[in-house]
């Protein structure tokens, strides 16, 4: 197979946004306030209009209690030779106080809810700060996508 260019930011950003809002599966990084790092699979929706993943976790997870108490998240798509990064702020609300507009959005976009358990669950928003993109060794110069959560190629 012929080796291929490294990408533009603009068609970075492209296959970036391609993959968030078509992915339904990524791998969500979270601390506790002492450090203690926690990694887990979620399924999620991409929400373009406010620009956040959409995720339900059970209320009692470490990944719940670490947003919770420390507001932040990093989040995965791909592996090494295909990657996405996201660093975001991220909040935890209760499932039953959510927006309904946004648990409608969540249930839609994954095809579940946690129908039944509402009150052990929490409604995730990450909303991201940085997002980082590359194909391969080849790619890592110019991997910046976002930074304080605008694109760089200008779009939004």
């Amino acid at each position: 197979m012929a080796k291929q260019s490294p990408r533009n930011l603009g068609r970075r950003t492209r296959d970036a946004k391609r993959r968030l809002r078509s992915e339904r599966n990524l791998w969500v990084a979270t601390a506790s306030p002492s450090g203690v790092p926690h990694l887990v699979p979620l399924s999620h929706v991409w929400v373009e209009r406010i620009s956040a993943f959409l995720m339900a976790t059970p209320s009692s997870t470490p990944t719940a209690r670490n947003i919770e108490a420390t507001g932040i998240a990093r989040a995965s798509f791909g592996d090494t030779d295909d990657v996405i990064i996201v660093v975001a702020e991220a909040e935890i609300t209760a499932y039953t106080s959510a927006s309904p507009a946004m648990v409608k959005a969540f249930e839609r976009g994954v095809g579940w809810g946690p129908s039944g358990q509402e009150d052990g669950f929490s409604l995730v928003t990450m909303r991201p700060k940085t997002i980082l993109a590359w194909n391969g060794v080849d790619e890592l110069d110019g991997r910046l996508l976002m930074r304080n959560g605008l694109w760089l190629d200008g779009q939004s």
